[in-house]
């Protein structure tokens, strides 16, 4: 039997399409509304402005047109997004590292994708307590 997010909404902004891909479908089947996923930081804040408010973000940190810091500044800066949790991804353990207390969680690529799913599950539900 397969657990249920607690998250009801989930923004992925991942540039490698097949991650991208696997984890936009693994969270639908839990039932979980994923915007389309952002490959870019322009399409993660594009997704935004047209209204999408996420109750988490998987955010890879290093992106093709930018950082994946600048969403998380902008996230930490506006009160509107101040529950939102963020699980941040990326190969390069120092700039994991250079986050923690910043971010809710951080995975070391590769991951799993089971790994990734118990990770939101975890944040999603320490969120509702």
């Amino acid at each position: 039997m397969r657990l249920r997010s607690p998250c009801d909404r989930v923004l992925i902004v991942e540039d490698d399409v097949d991650l991208l891909g696997a984890l936009a479908e693994a969270l639908r089947l839990e039932g979980v509304e994923v915007t389309h996923g952002a490959q870019s930081l322009e399409e993660a804040r594009q997704d935004l402005a047209n209204g999408f408010r996420p109750q988490a973000v998987i955010l890879d940190l290093h992106l093709p047109d930018e950082r994946g810091e600048g969403l998380l500044d902008m996230l930490r800066l506006d009160p509107s997004y101040a529950n939102v949790r963020v699980i941040a991804l990326s190969a390069d353990w120092l700039a994991l590292a250079h986050l923690r207390g910043a971010v809710d969680r951080t995975l070391l690529k590769p991951t799993s994708l089971a790994g990734v799913m118990r990770t939101l599950h975890e944040v999603c539900a320490r969120s509702l307590d």
